[in-house]
């Protein structure tokens, strides 16, 4: 099917080092560095990224030229997204995902940052942060790096209880808890 991620040949097509799916549709990966990685993707059905970090350029016009989405979230190395920017990464994923999409989350090394997400999106689906964290362990080479990322997986299960049970009671505050919609990406 592939070569080798270790090839650095021009002209063959790798994927991103650090690259796995945690379920059928959401995978992490590190940095996407180069343009034949950006094919990779899109042959394994790849069709949005969000980067927790800025590609280089070729490797951006590379996804717009395959039609790839390309959402930015800039996050700081060994921190977690606030709770509002999170919650909005979180569910960009869950409506590409139930729109049968393949998503790609990356940051530098694909682990802290990309770890931090992907655990959410479990989150998201009912898991608990220790259930997420030892799914991800168990597919993943790395995950959380920091404390800062460990809260913020708890802060946002809180956040995610807090919002099941605003809807549950049908109180109208649920629905404005959503998170702002995406102000950067494209």
């Amino acid at each position: 099917m592939c070569r080798s991620p270790a090839s650095d040949e021009v002209g063959i097509v790798r994927r991103p080092r650090n690259f796995s799916f945690i379920d059928q549709q959401v995978a992490g990966s590190s940095l996407i560095s180069s343009e034949e990685e950006v094919d990779w993707l899109a042959a394994n059905g790849i069709t949005v990224v969000i980067s927790l970090v800025e590609p280089g350029r070729d490797v951006r016009r590379r996804l717009a030229e395959l039609g790839v989405e390309h959402l930015l979230f800039p996050v700081e190395e060994f921190e977690a997204p606030p709770i509002e920017v999170l919650a909005r990464i979180v569910d960009i994923i869950r409506e590409r995902v139930d729109a049968g999409r393949r998503v790609l989350v990356h940051c530098l090394a694909g682990c802290g940052r990309t770890g931090t997400v992907l655990a959410s999106y479990l989150i998201s689906k009912g898991m608990t942060p220790e259930e997420a964290l030892s799914h991800l362990n168990s597919r993943r080479p790395c995950s959380i790096e920091s404390q800062a990322q460990y809260n913020a997986l708890w802060h946002y299960y809180t956040y995610r209880s807090l919002l099941s049970d605003d809807r549950t009671r049908g109180s109208p505050a649920g629905g404005s808890r959503r998170a702002p919609p995406c102000a950067g990406g494209t």
